[in-house]
């Protein structure tokens, strides 16, 4: 939040103090105005909604300057990300990563083995390159969003955030967490830079990694089968 602050124009909370206490770190900062986009968004006009997109959409232009030669958080430590690299534990680390190969090495370990080797190749084809590694949020929920009187306040919880495939804070709000929250990413993505062809890529790969059995993963595989036969 201190290097967010420091870089850019966007209202994160101010950290006032922060320390360790029995292998964890407690943060005291101060509050943002205003209320969670969740709370706030069945009372918000459509006009309101919309500001509000696109308010988040012009900060996260500032995070699109700051980029770095590795994926990886700050200080070079690793990134978490379980919706990106398809882990059981959230808290699996990866990176520094340095290239799109590397990249691919940590999210195929994700995918199901019993998925052919015709489809993985093919998959991989279809990621788009990563590069720039750019700062990113990763969880642009409607709860992480602050917002007073149907304008954007503040934006909060960057503990996943990091340096980041250039897609990936727009292919990340292909996670909803409720019907509102999917509203409001689609909402959002309208006023983001398009990385349409990276979000269908990942797709394939989450419905890949996930359930064999669902429709997406279904049609890929017989349609990689097909063009091989």
């Amino acid at each position: 939040m201190q290097f967010v602050q420091d870089q850019t124009s966007i209202p994160v909370p101010t950290v006032v103090e922060s320390w360790e206490e029995r292998k964890h770190t407690l943060i005291l900062m101060r509050r943002i105005p205003g209320e969670p986009l969740s709370k706030a968004w069945p009372k918000l006009s459509m006009d309101e909604k919309e500001r509000i997109a696109k308010q988040t959409a012009e900060y996260l232009q500032d995070l699109r300057k700051l980029q770095s030669d590795n994926i990886q958080s700050l200080g070079g430590r690793p990134v978490f990300s379980n919706f990106l690299f398809r882990d059981k534990n959230s808290e699996t680390p990866h990176g520094p990563l340095a290239s799109d190969n590397e990249l691919w090495s940590d999210m195929e370990r994700g995918l199901k083995e019993t998925i052919p080797e015709a489809a993985r190749t093919q998959l991989r084809q279809c990621m788009p390159s990563a590069t720039p590694y750019t700062f990113t949020h990763g969880d642009l929920t409607n709860v992480n969003i602050m917002v007073e009187n149907g304008s954007l306040t503040g934006i909060i919880d960057w503990e996943r955030s990091g340096y980041f495939p250039v897609w990936w804070e727009y292919v990340c709000t292909s996670v909803p967490d409720s019907e509102e929250d999917r509203e409001w990413k689609a909402l959002l993505r309208k006023y983001m830079p398009d990385h349409s062809a990276a979000r269908e890529f990942w797709l394939d790969y989450y419905y890949l990694c996930r359930n064999l059995d669902s429709e997406r993963a279904r049609k890929f595989v017989e349609k990689v089968r097909s063009e091989t036969r």
